[in-house]
């Protein structure tokens, strides 16, 4: 996990270090996430998502604005390593609900990739 125990991250925190995104977690089953409504939840203005864990860990969900839209990131970082080059979290710019990615989205998403 990026943020790991009580840390509570700002917006342009959640926005520097996440790169990995989540469907919203609303969309999970019931029961599955819980926003976390306690009092250094509600100091932020980024929403906390936990599981039934009750602690931020790799599976929290954060959900902050960007641009004005609502994006939700998981407290997770992947480093790709080919050889001695590594990097962050490859590009993605389809939506993670299929039926809202468009032909173009995927077009950008493979040509980024390659």
């Amino acid at each position: 996990p990026v943020f790991v125990g009580e840390v509570f991250p700002t917006p342009a925190q959640v926005d520097e270090r996440l790169c990995v995104g989540s469907v919203p977690p609303q969309e999970y089953s019931e029961g599955v996430y819980h926003r976390c409504t306690s009092a250094q939840c509600n100091e932020t203005d980024v929403q906390v998502w936990l599981t039934a864990a009750g602690v931020i860990d790799s599976e929290t969900i954060f959900g902050t604005l960007r641009n004005g839209t609502q994006i939700y990131l998981r407290n997770f970082e992947s480093t790709v390593h080919i050889g001695s080059f590594s990097f962050r979290n490859p590009p993605h710019f389809a939506s993670l609900i299929p039926a809202h990615a468009t032909d173009s989205q995927l077009e950008h998403e493979t040509d980024a990739l390659l």
